[in-house]
């Protein structure tokens, strides 16, 4: 089947000290994956901004609410269909992945590891199943879960929509690091000392981003 890619672009005022997203995080992302990915897929962006794009598709976000909490709407009923992969904005793609999702299964959702804690992360997430109880419990409770996820999950040092993702699911989300080669993710952690060696996705967290890291050859030869 044909692979859906998905990321999400919220712009809001930037209040947070984070970097203000846009239309060119996310070509910069879509030109990433077509240079490495080399089967059929489709490319979405869910954003409040972006209104055409002769390159991707466009999906008007039903959720307003702040930054990361977004990411939610990807699970909305009747978006997609067949197998999925979600990726923030900031990760970049280093090398050719097109093999790396074949024969991933197909009833959990997959989420990266980051090094701070060995905590699941949603910076790049893969599932082909239905998950869309994700985005009704929050649509519905969504006051409620952000106050709850503020700080920390129940059972893990895990804040905010990756939190709860992992909350709602448990043993349904699992590590993506157990499917793929070793190295295939590398981090620039704000938290962690991280070695960048050859990684196929280097992620990015906090105020870790490619545009501040542009000394480091790959994010130079590859946020293009």
């Amino acid at each position: 089947m044909i692979l859906n890619i998905v990321c999400v672009l919220k712009t809001e005022p930037n209040n947070y000290k984070r970097p203000v997203y846009d239309k060119s995080w996310v070509d910069k992302l879509y030109r990433g994956v077509s240079r490495n990915f080399q089967k059929p897929f489709k490319f979405f962006c869910l954003t409040n901004d972006i209104k055409d794009s002769i390159d991707y598709n466009i999906i008007p976000l039903s959720l307003d609410v702040w930054g990361w909490w977004n990411k939610l709407d990807i699970f909305a009923p009747n978006l997609f269909f067949g197998p999925t992969l979600y990726l923030d904005l900031d990760v970049v793609i280093c090398k050719d992945f097109t093999h790396a999702v074949d024969n991933l299964p197909n009833d959990i959702l997959l989420m990266c590891t980051e090094p701070y804690k060995n905590l699941l992360n949603s910076s790049v997430m893969y599932w082909d199943s239905n998950l869309t109880d994700l985005y009704l419990n929050f649509k519905k409770n969504q006051k409620k879960l952000i106050t709850k996820y503020a700080f920390q999950s129940t059972h893990q040092s895990a804040i905010g929509d990756g939190a709860f993702i992992i909350d709602s699911l448990l043993d349904k989300a699992e590590s993506f690091d157990k499917y793929v080669n070793d190295g295939f993710f590398n981090w620039k952690h704000h938290k962690t000392n991280t070695i960048i060696k050859d990684p196929t996705m280097l992620i990015f967290t906090s105020t870790e981003k490619p545009y501040n890291n542009l000394d480091i050859p790959i994010v130079k030869n590859n946020w293009i």
